[in-house]
């Protein structure tokens, strides 16, 4: 679901109400443990996921006054501890929680804890620089620790412009032919060079690195340092610069030693009896590693010398003193040719039990693409959910590869099986013809590697298929993952999956015959690329959409890593689109019970979430249930006699019977695929922005139950508000000699006294439609003499006609079936209003969110105030200020004081008065 949708009922066990992360962040400093703490949390806390966000966003200042909104590298600080130079923090100190576990494993990529300074007390001082390479400004955040336990929460920091010197960008680390460590860099004139270093071994809760650099030089001029000192011991070095007195920001860090392994993974092989092979992937050059093996009954432990079990000069072991039954955890350290050991890679646990399959399966898994590219990065309003446009400052950021540019094509292949495979050929292929081709060694049962090649990125697109062939013909346990086929310009997808998760696919046969997830993954991707080749919709898609997806990543992570909401994945630009798999109960339930046992292994509602990422909307947005239908029939004064379709719909969207509603299996409609046509080959961010494509001139040829035009009846039309249908006519008319009712241009002057609109959809609050929908519903009420008739009628055919080339006018014919005799009583029928009161009507929506609506009248020509009162008695908001004629006014208030700003939940008073008359109403804003 997109965040700016709104999920008027549970569709499957799938949807999830997506909650906004604005106003998430915090910033919250506190004294832990004996330790001073400065925190910074945002987002979902305590995820095991960094997250890419700007941390200090309401807390962080520019000269102008605006916030910072950059990231490191551009904004950087270091953290120093009684006007003490000779040691510094900086953004990649670890964090902790109350139990004194890492909160964020790795570097913890913003925010600094004060207890990685060691013995830390009470009146000691502490003073962050913070510094915005982009505006060349800086500032300094001062504080005192008064004692312990300690809680402060800063207020704003204020950056000034600065002259300080920028670090080198080209920091780089060599070996002496005797063995030490030599820094290089290009020095700059009249800069001095303070250098510091930290040990990796240096650790703090949970084994991480404390990231706490001490200084080992001072004022070097040069642009050269060895370290003589360092022995065999891992260390990170960062750089300091020095101009006239002014330090600068540290430079980027760089270390003497391997980084973790990644991608290790562990797989039970049957033989003469159980093991665990294990098998991982080393990056950079590896020439002279060695790796040492470490084992435990415990998920959380630390790798020393007790727990080592073996070494191996390859990426991958063989553990053959297992017992079955039993759960062991690993964990790899790599050592480099210098004897310097790097950081441990992650943990990976396993149960001893017979492998579901004693075959190999070779399983090309997916194809990456690189390098990436972000996709848009798009925001919305004011006001709030409509006018999406591209976010200030990313207009000229690069989206695509450049005509020419090398690009490289990357498979990730891997044994899925549960013996060890034979030799097998990876072959390319480029638009059918053999492109490249080489031989592998066997793969133990887990054990992945990567393959790749280089294409020039071309204005037509490429089909590439990377395709694993065993050099036997040994069986397999599946041989239809043993392809994936990309487009080279289709859209990216990347999932995440938590541990549990992935164990249960992995022990589960897909409807691919392998135990895979990513195979079972594939299987969505090809399953939409096929909806949208059968979206066959003349005129606009004769041949379906031009549209393909891929699966360029899968990422692994601990139970509990994941968002809750939304799309259970962390916020990344890199990807067109993205999906979590979390490994809780009810997810695995969803798994088992809806998925593979319902749904023989196809989790269609899985199709219908990946669409939004495409940036397709809910249809469902446009059905209409009673409670959200407030018209009053005039000649009654009574809601119009309109039976439900089903439990209390009185409409659905006329596209309902499709894959963007609720009927998953059943494809694109020519809706959707409109949509997707309309931004075929362009890169994702936007969401509904495609609703916006209505004809300029709208006509409705109306008819009968029998087929009759129906002429010179009375046409009134009604629009959806934020998914309500309000009882305020929008237009009024009657149909000429042939039944044609042409939508005016001018409301009707009961709409907020009559505006321009610019087509049916637009509305007071902006000339295109909500993104996501929530006005994207007419009802339409018809008057033939003695009989009354109704109609719904949604925005899909507005959008279809569109696309279809009729952009600049576009005729809708329309049989009225739902008929009522109702003869003219005696209510007066508002055709022809007769307002002889003042009034102020009830406020509504009430209790309201973002915006409420305030209906009034008054009976002859006066000067009006409307205005909105706080609790207290203070004016937050003048709305109207106006001589106004006899008649009835609608206006809006969005929750916002006179210049813009947000008022706080709460009550809140909507007056309006004359010279000599008065009237209140309450309205409760809820946030």
């Amino acid at each position: 679901m997109h965040p700016l949708s709104m999920d008027k009922r549970k569709i499957g066990e799938r949807k999830l109400l997506d909650k906004s992360r604005d106003g998430a962040d915090a910033v919250c400093c506190w004294l832990i443990h004996g330790f001073f703490v400065l925190l910074f949390f945002w987002g979902w806390p305590g995820i095991a996921i960094p997250q890419v966000s700007v941390y200090y966003k309401n807390f962080v200042r520019h000269s102008e006054g605006e916030f910072c909104g950059h990231v490191p590298p551009v904004a950087r600080f270091q953290v120093y501890r009684n006007h003490q130079y000779d040691t510094l923090l900086t953004e990649n100190a670890p964090r902790w929680e109350e139990m004194g576990d890492p909160n964020i494993p790795g570097s913890g990529v913003f925010g600094v804890e004060l207890g990685n300074f060691p013995g830390l007390q009470a009146g000691d001082s502490v003073s962050i620089a913070f510094y915005c390479r982009q505006t060349q400004q800086r500032g300094i955040l001062k504080a005192r620790v008064e004692g312990i336990p300690w809680a402060y929460f800063p207020s704003t920091l204020r950056l000034r412009p600065t002259d300080f010197p920028e670090p080198p960008q080209d920091l780089r680390l060599n070996w002496t032919t005797s063995g030490e460590r030599r820094l290089e860099w290009t020095a700059k004139a009249e800069t001095f060079y303070d250098i510091y270093r930290k040990a990796l071994y240096d650790t703090v809760a949970g084994g991480q690195c404390r990231n706490l650099y001490v200084r080992i030089a001072r004022q070097v001029a040069e642009g050269w340092y060895v370290d003589l000192t360092a022995g065999q011991v891992p260390h990170g070095y960062v750089l300091i610069p020095y101009r006239n007195g002014v330090a600068g920001p540290h430079s980027r860090e760089i270390v003497d030693y391997p980084p973790a392994p990644v991608h290790l993974e562990a797989a039970v092989v049957s033989g003469e009896g159980l093991g665990v092979a294990l098998s991982w992937i080393q990056l950079g050059d590896t020439s002279g590693f060695q790796y040492h093996i470490h084992r435990s009954r415990e998920s959380d432990f630390y790798p020393d010398q007790s727990t080592r079990i073996g070494i191996s000069k390859q990426a991958r072991f063989l553990d053959t003193t297992v017992v079955a039954g039993e759960r062991y955890f690993y964990r790899v350290v790599p050592v480099n040719a210098y004897q310097i050991p790097g950081e441990a890679s992650h943990t990976v646990g396993i149960t001893v039990q017979m492998p579901k399959t004693s075959d190999p399966d070779l399983d090309v898994l997916f194809i990456s693409r690189l390098p990436r590219y972000p996709r848009y990065e798009v925001v919305y309003g004011p006001p709030e959910g409509y006018n999406p446009h591209l976010k200030p400052g990313t207009e000229h950021r690069k989206h695509y590869p450049d005509p020419g540019e090398l690009m490289r094509y990357v498979a990730v292949i891997r044994n899925s099986g549960g013996a060890t495979s034979p030799p097998f050929q990876v072959i390319w292929r480029v638009n059918g013809i053999e492109y490249a081709r080489q031989t592998i060694a066997p793969l133990i049962p887990g054990q992945r590697v990567r393959h790749q090649i280089r294409l020039p990125w071309k204005e037509r697109p490429d089909t590439i298929e990377c395709r694993v062939v065993a050099a036997d013909s040994s069986r397999e346990v599946s041989y239809r993952n043993n392809a994936v086929t990309i487009v080279s310009h289709g859209l990216a997808f990347r999932f995440y999956i938590e541990a549990s998760a992935r164990a249960f696919f992995e022990n589960r046969a897909n409807p691919m015959g392998s135990y895979s997830f990513e195979d079972w993954a594939q299987l969505h991707i090809h399953q939409l690329n096929a909806f949208f080749q059968q979206a066959k919709y003349p005129p606009f898609a004769p041949d379906g959409v031009p549209e393909a997806v891929f699966l360029d990543t899968v990422s692994y992570h601990p139970d509990g890593a994941l968002p809750v909401y939304g799309t259970h994945a962390p916020e990344n630009l890199m990807w067109d689109g993205q999906w979590g798999f979390r490994g809780d109960a009810s997810s695995i339930a969803y798994f088992r019970d809806v998925v593979f046992e319902q749904q023989r292994g196809m989790d269609w509602a899985l199709l219908h979430e990946l669409g939004h990422q495409l940036g397709l909307i809910d249809l469902y947005n446009m059905d209409v249930q009673q409670s959200e239908f407030r018209v009053i029939e005039p000649r009654t004064g009574r809601p119009p006699d309109l039976e439900p379709i089903a439990w209390d719909v009185l409409y659905y969207c006329s596209r309902k019977d499709y894959l963007m509603h609720t009927n998953f299996q059943a494809g694109i409609s020519d809706h959707s695929a409109g949509a997707l046509w309309r931004n075929r080959g362009r890169r994702r961010g936007f969401f509904g922005d495609y609703l916006a494509d209505i004809p300029a001139e709208n006509t409705l040829i109306l008819r009968d139950a029998s087929g009759q035009r129906l002429r010179h009846a009375r046409v009134t039309v009604y629009q959806m508000q934020d998914n309500v249908i309000p009882n305020i006519p929008k237009y009024r008319g009657i149909t000429d000699d042939q039944g044609r009712f042409v939508f005016p241009h001018v409301t009707d002057s009961i709409y907020f006294g009559g505006i321009y609109t610019k087509n049916p959809f637009s509305s007071y609050v902006f000339p295109d439609p909500h993104v996501v929908g929530t006005n994207a519903v007419l009802f339409i009420r018809v008057e033939k003499g003695d009989s009354v008739g109704y109609h719904f009628m949604d925005i899909c055919d507005f959008n279809v006609a569109y696309w279809s080339g009729n952009r600049d006018s576009a005729t809708y014919e329309r049989t009225i079936r739902i008929w009522r005799n109702i003869p003219p009583a005696s209510l007066p029928n508002p055709e022809e209003p007769s307002v002889r009161a003042f009034r102020l009507n009830p406020i509504f929506p009430n209790p309201f969110n973002h915006r409420c609506l305030i209906a009034f009248q008054i009976p002859e020509k006066e000067r009006v105030r409307l205005d909105v009162y706080n609790i207290g008695g203070e004016r937050v908001r003048r709305i109207l200020d106006a001589l106004l004629l006899p008649g009835r006014y609608l206006f809006a208030w969005n929750g916002q004081t006179d210049r813009g700003q947000p008022v706080p939940s709460g009550m809140y008073f909507v007056v309006l008065q004359t010279d000599t008359r008065r009237a209140v109403r309450k309205v409760l804003l809820i946030r």
